[in-house]
């Protein structure tokens, strides 16, 4: 819009010979175009930055995907509202990320007092709880330390009911 403004202006004063504005109006008319080529560089960028965030989120790398999305409002304020939008989720996201995991630790934290005090079938239980509650977010090594824990604790009860049918 404002090229097309001052091409009209150019055409007026060209039409009464101003060289001095005119050559105010070109210059303005470069400077335009210039931001037009810089917004639209911007909103490239902008976009490529929305597209990793995405990626990212899909992925559950959220702290990546809220890089991306901050990154991308940087470049360019025409996509802030999809770029926010997009932020506010992966916040969200991140967030809940947190809880699950820290839910996940405090039930492992309990399983782990039950198996110290013997009581596997409890351990078993509350590691299962663990597991249901940290595998939605993706966290990979809270997966792992929660799958050594029950294998460990059904272990315990496998030799225990061993044991027990030796004896008898």
């Amino acid at each position: 819009k404002a090229v097309g403004l001052y091409k009209e202006a150019q055409s007026v004063g060209n039409a009464k010979g101003d060289r001095d504005q005119k050559s105010k109006i070109l210059a303005a008319l470069n400077e335009a175009k210039s931001a037009g080529t810089s917004t639209a560089d911007a909103t490239k960028a902008a976009g490529a930055h929305y597209k990793t965030g995405q990626q990212a989120f899909k992925t559950d790398d959220y702290d990546a995907a809220v890089a991306a999305y901050q990154e991308g409002l940087t470049e360019d304020l025409t996509l802030l509202g999809s770029l926010k939008e997009k932020l506010t989720t992966a916040y969200e996201q991140a967030l809940a990320g947190q809880k699950a995991h820290d839910a996940a630790e405090a039930k492992y934290d309990e399983g782990q007092k039950a198996f110290f005090a013997k009581d596997y079938e409890k351990a078993v239980g509350l590691y299962k709880e663990a597991q249901s509650v940290g595998n939605a977010q993706g966290d990979k090594a809270q997966k792992t330390k929660l799958t050594d824990a029950l294998k460990e604790a059904q272990a315990a009860i496998a030799a225990l009911t061993a044991a027990k049918s030796d004896a008898e």
